[in-house]
């Protein structure tokens, strides 16, 4: 479980540095603040997935997996102008209350 989590926080933490630059580009420095936040739910987001998905599926492939998908859609909702925080936030909730 222990490598799977950091696999994915990796993978989240790659994705979202990515993001944060070139927002930082393209928009300037207040979108930033507001990227961050959205940044700190995903990955505490993603964990709880990874988490969930190895206790349910009992396998960490399965969970390495999850983690990636959640890690893309995640960076997919930064992207999406019309995605706030707050259903962001619901998103991956769901997600995890789902999986």
């Amino acid at each position: 479980v222990v490598v799977s989590v950091v696999v994915s926080v990796v993978v989240v933490v790659v994705g979202v540095v990515g993001v944060v630059v070139v927002t930082f580009v393209v928009v300037g420095s207040a979108v930033v603040v507001s990227v961050v936040a959205s940044v700190v739910v995903v990955v505490v987001g993603v964990v709880v997935v990874d988490v969930v998905a190895f206790v349910v599926a009992g396998s960490e492939a399965v969970a390495v997996v999850v983690a990636v998908v959640e890690a893309v859609s995640g960076v997919d909702c930064f992207l999406n102008r019309h995605c706030s925080l707050l259903k962001c936030t619901f998103f991956h909730s769901s997600i995890a209350i789902w999986k």
